[in-house]
């Protein structure tokens, strides 16, 4: 079941103060403590949250990779090596 909230960003641009009521997901995630203290390291050298800091690492590998229909794209594409 996907739960969601509601979450303010704020921004000031060129003096001016933005508010933004944004609804995001919440999910469950689980890791080694191993795992989750390299992440908080991490975090905390970025002087963010954990949460934030992995919605950025989530956000930026989906950001910068290949979509599956890509993939497909390329292997349907007369150039492809086979």
């Amino acid at each position: 079941m996907k739960h969601a909230e509601h979450q303010i960003h704020t921004v000031t641009i060129g003096g001016v103060y933005l508010a933004c009521d944004v609804l995001m997901a919440r999910v469950t995630i689980y890791l080694s403590d191993a795992i989750e203290a390299r992440a908080r390291k991490a975090a905390k050298a970025r002087g963010t949250t954990i949460g934030r800091w992995i919605t950025g690492q989530v956000t930026e590998k989906l950001e910068n990779c290949w979509s599956p229909e890509v993939f497909a794209a390329i292997a349907r594409a007369p150039f492809a090596l086979r």
